[in-house]
């Protein structure tokens, strides 16, 4: 099973409608034909419509994407690791604080 490029898809479903137009105009008396162009024109909007839900799609993925990063560069979404190693950072510099303010006021 391979995933179909869409479009690529699309350009076939155009040629098949420049076919089935031509056959329509050379061969209007047989109803066959024109049934097959009506399908050909269902089968085009339905791709539409498809490529059109693809982008949307992409278009959420995008936003979606932004937005964790944007979340994760503020630091409210980090992973539990991440979380670990910020916690730990921060009583080293704490620590850090405490040491300077002890050795400072002694200094005076």
């Amino acid at each position: 099973l391979r995933k179909l490029d869409s479009a690529e898809v699309s350009a076939e479903i155009d040629e098949l409608v420049a076919k089935s137009a031509a056959a329509a105009a050379d061969y209007s008396e047989y109803d066959r034909i024109l049934k097959i162009g009506d399908a050909v024109t269902e089968l085009r909007s339905a791709m539409d419509a498809q490529v059109e839900l693809e982008e949307r799609r992409r278009r959420a993925r995008e936003k979606e994407k932004e937005r964790r990063e944007r979340m994760r560069a503020e630091g409210k979404l980090l992973t539990k690791a991440e979380r670990d190693k910020a916690a730990k950072a921060q009583a080293y510099l704490e620590s850090l604080g405490a040491r300077a303010g002890v050795g400072g006021g002694s200094a005076e």
